[in-house]
C-alpha cells in the first residue's frame, strides 16, 4: 500500500506558517483563520484516493490535531500566554510648559505609525500600543528635563516558549506639532509608516533589523537624521523646497533617486542649494542588503 502523502504536506505548510510568525512576516492573528481552510484536506484525501492511495485514520487523527488542537492551545495554554489573545496600553501626556520633547521608542517587533496631532491640541502625545500576551508588557515612562518632556516606550525581547518567536505588536503615536522633537526608535523588525512632514522634527534616528520604512520630511524643519537597517526597504519622502544631502550606503541592493534633483559625489547625494540653504535635511543611511526610494 502506498503511503499517504497528506501528512508531510501539511506538515511543511504549518511549518512555513511557524517560520513566518516567528520572523515578524506573518501575525499570529492568521491562526484564527486558519481553521476554515479544513476542506482542503477533503481535496488532499480525494486526490489520494484518486491515485490510488489510502489515508489511513492515524494520518486522518494527525491531521486533525494539526489543524484544529494546535491552534487552540497556542491560544489558550497559560505557558505560551496566548499570542493570538493582545492586550492594549492607552498613551496620553499633556504638553504642560515644556519647550521641546525626547521620544524613545525601543520595541522588539513592531508595526509603527506616527502621525501629528492637530494644531490646536494641548496633548504632548496620544495613542496606543496593541500587544500580544505572548510578549511582555511594554513599558511607558514619562519625565522632565531642563523644560523638556521624555518619553520612553520599551519592550523586554523575552520568549515564553521556543515556538513563540518574535510577535509584532502595533503601535501607533500622535505628535504634538508644537515643540521641537527628537526621534530615536530601535526594533529588531518593523513596518514603520512615520509621517513627520508637520512635525518640527531636529533630530531622527531609525535603527532596525529586517523592516519596510516609510518617513516623510517637514519641508519648513532642519533635520539631521540616520537610518541603520539589515534586510529592509526605505522610502524617503522629501518635500519640494527642502534641500537635503544624503548619505546613502546599501552595501547590498538598490537605490532610486531623481538624479535631476541631486548631483552624486561618492555615495552622497546633494541638492544644489544645500549649501546655502538655511533650512536643510542631512541623513544618512546605512543598508546591510535592500532597497533605497528617494522621492
Amino acid at each position: 500500500m502506498k503511503r499517504s502523502i497528506i501528512a508531510p504536506i501539511v506538515l511543511i505548510l504549518l511549518g512555513i506558517v511557524f517560520l513566518l510568525n516567528n520572523v515578524g512576516i506573518l501575525s499570529w492573528d492568521i491562526w484564527l483563520s486558519l481553521w476554515k481552510f479544513w476542506p482542503a484536506l477533503l481535496i488532499l484525501i480525494g486526490v489520494e484516493l484518486f491515485a490510488g492511495r489510502a489515508a489511513s485514520i492515524k494520518t486522518l487523527i494527525i491531521l486533525f490535531a494539526l489543524i484544529f488542537i494546535v491552534p487552540i492551545l497556542i491560544t489558550f495554554t497559560p505557558l505560551a500566554k496566548a499570542p493570538l489573545i493582545s492586550e492594549s496600553i492607552d498613551i496620553e501626556e499633556s504638553l504642560g510648559t515644556a519647550t521641546s520633547g525626547k521620544i524613545a521608542i525601543d520595541l522588539p517587533s513592531t508595526n509603527l505609525n506616527i502621525t501629528p496631532l492637530a494644531t490646536e491640541s494641548a496633548k504632548f502625545v496620544e495613542g496606543k500600543i496593541s500587544y500580544s500576551q505572548a510578549g511582555a508588557k511594554p513599558i511607558f515612562s514619562k519625565s522632565e528635563e531642563n523644560s523638556a518632556i521624555i518619553l520612553n516606550i520599551s519592550q523586554s525581547n523575552e520568549k515564553q516558549l521556543p515556538i513563540v518567536g518574535n510577535v509584532k505588536n502595533n503601535t501607533s503615536l500622535l505628535l504634538t506639532k508644537r515643540l521641537p522633537l527628537e526621534i530615536k526608535i530601535k526594533t529588531t523588525a518593523a513596518t514603520a509608516n512615520l509621517d513627520l512632514s508637520s512635525l518640527s522634527v531636529k533630530y531622527f534616528e531609525f535603527e532596525s533589523g529586517a523592516s519596510s520604512l516609510t518617513v516623510k520630511f517637514n519641508k519648513d524643519t532642519s533635520t539631521r537624521g540616520v537610518i541603520s537597517t539589515g534586510a529592509s526597504t526605505i522610502n524617503i519622502e522629501i518635500p519640494d523646497g527642502l534641500e537635503a544631502k544624503l548619505l546613502l550606503e546599501p552595501k547590498v541592493g538598490n537605490i532610486t533617486i531623481d538624479e535631476s534633483r541631486f548631483s552624486k559625489e561618492g555615495d552622497v547625494y546633494k541638492t544644489k542649494q544645500f549649501d546655502s540653504a538655511s533650512t536643510k535635511l542631512e541623513l544618512e543611511v546605512k543598508s546591510t542588503a535592500g532597497t533605497i526610494n528617494v522621492k
